[in-house]
């Protein structure tokens, strides 16, 4: 039975220079190929240096053959052998493989600190900002972002620093209108209102709105819905649109 998964590789660039690698997972072995050529960081120089050039849409990646597991190796060889050496990216002539390949620790750390200090160029930096430029998630990928970010342990020490960043920091009259903007007519679960900018206070309701650090009351109301009308009211009086 074919295993579609499995098999050889090509990736093109505009030059018709190719890469001829194995996979026995044709989907993973791309986003692996993909997310070291973001980062600046691929094993095969020549190919990186290639997608520093034409950027990420500039390299096709296609699936050649369907060979079992076992052939890989042997059938890579043919292909390599089958073009001339100066057509293609793959620096070594012979095919190899890491299958299987268990760095120690010590190995591990050593290729994370090297990579880390490695600087991107201009032209690999406007590629990848290229290559991000107008994507999409779809929601469902939203929310798996978002959870995963909400479930992440914050540091004292990521505490301090965003504080500090933020400390002396003037914002936009733009950026304050996008804000008051996010604002409008949101209910909150969490508090006892169920309004944002909406508290009990001796027996009544008080409506205040908060910018950028800055609070600014509004006044006092019997209901927490009459405190959200009021805060509404004051904050579309600013002149704010709610389509930023």
């Amino acid at each position: 039975m074919i295993d579609f998964n499995c098999g050889i590789y090509t990736i093109t660039s505009p030059s018709g220079k190719q890469y001829i690698g194995s996979a026995i997972n044709f989907a993973r072995r791309w986003r692996e190929h993909k997310s070291q050529l973001r980062r600046g960081v691929h094993f095969c120089r020549p190919l990186q240096s290639a997608f520093d050039k034409y950027g990420e849409s500039g390299l096709v990646f296609a699936k050649i053959a369907f060979v079992p597991r076992e052939e890989l190796l042997l059938r890579e060889q043919e292909q390599l052998d089958a073009r001339p050496r100066k057509r293609l990216y793959n620096v070594l002539p012979q095919a190899g493989s890491m299958l299987g390949m268990r760095h120690t620790v010590a190995a591990r750390e050593r290729m994370s600190a090297a990579r880390k200090g490695i600087p991107k160029s201009e032209s690999h930096r406007a590629a990848i900002g290229a290559a991000h430029k107008g994507r999409q998630f779809s929601e469902e990928h939203r929310a798996k972002i978002g959870a995963k970010t909400r479930a992440r342990p914050v540091t004292d020490a990521t505490r301090a620093k965003l504080s500090k960043a933020s400390k002396g920091r003037v914002f936009s009259e733009e950026s304050r209108k996008k804000k008051a903007a996010s604002l409008f007519g949101r209910k909150q679960a969490s508090n006892t209102s169920g309004f944002v900018g909406v508290s009990p206070y001796r027996g009544r309701w008080m409506a205040y709105v908060t910018l950028c650090k800055q609070r600014k009351h509004i006044g006092y109301f019997d209901t927490p819905e009459q405190a959200a009308d009021a805060r509404l009211a004051y904050l579309k009086g600013l002149q704010i649109s709610t389509e930023n």
